[in-house]
């Protein structure tokens, strides 16, 4: 009679044990099935760190190669890409996170260059809402989304900016591979290139990267990955713009 009191109550146990492993091994895939939503949007000064802050500027070397990171000027022309440090403007470079002024952060200022070789600034651009994109050729998920880009370019090409910058190294990322990049795609928005400065401004760690920024240059969201037509939507219409 004992025995059998016993090996009722293990059986019990038993029964107990796995009716808890099976709820939590449900909860372990429903977290997993839920992916959580890439777009994230800068409501207050806190959230702004997780925008671009210190902490997320890391080694950018590890966007390129250990070395590859180089003496940029000689990508271009000598001389071209001096010290960007002095040509800002320090009133569009403030310290969001110590000022009670701004909710939302303005968007730094950096120098980039066209396809021609002609040097520009993000602030050239303000005026009119920007999606401004980081990404290079040998980057899948920057393939993936390339046709959501060409499509936003085609339809609102005249009412806000894309800025597509290419992390051109000249080594894994040269111009020629980019050229060939924009002629296998068809793409046929402008394409811009970073001087050294605006992904380490951004704390781009890995790419893509992309950020939405209103008309008066103040970054308003960003989504790290690979976007589609949703997110960009999203996106716009957080920085005022109906897609």
């Amino acid at each position: 009679m004992m025995n059998k009191k016993v090996a009722v109550l293990w059986g019990t146990l038993a029964l107990v044990g796995f009716i808890a492993a099976a709820g939590m091994a449900y909860g372990w895939l429903t977290d997993r099935t839920e992916a959580p939503d890439s777009l994230h949007v800068a409501d207050t000064r806190e959230d702004t760190a997780n925008i671009y802050e210190d902490d997320l500027i890391e080694d950018t070397v590890n966007i390129y190669d250990d070395g590859l990171i180089e003496d940029t000027a000689n990508i271009y022309d000598d001389g071209l890409i001096e010290d960007t440090a002095n040509t800002y403007d320090d009133s569009l470079i403030e310290d969001t996170l110590d000022s009670d002024a701004l909710v939302i952060p303005q968007a730094p200022d950096f120098v980039m260059y066209d396809m021609y070789g002609n040097r520009q600034y993000l602030s050239d651009f303000f005026g009119k809402p920007i999606v401004l994109n980081f990404w290079a050729t040998w980057c899948p998920n920057c393939v993936v989304e390339m046709p959501y880009f060409q499509q936003l370019y085609e339809e609102l090409g005249n009412e806000i900016h894309i800025l597509k910058i290419n992390l051109l190294d000249g080594q894994r990322e040269t111009r020629e591979m980019v050229d060939q990049f924009i002629a296998d795609h068809g793409l046929s928005f402008p394409i811009y290139f970073d001087a050294g400065d605006g992904a380490f401004e951004y704390g781009v760690s890995f790419i893509p990267m992309t950020f939405f920024i209103d008309a008066d240059g103040y970054a308003i969201a960003s989504s790290q990955g690979a976007v589609d037509s949703d997110i960009l939507r999203r996106g716009l219409e957080t920085v005022g713009v109906l897609w």
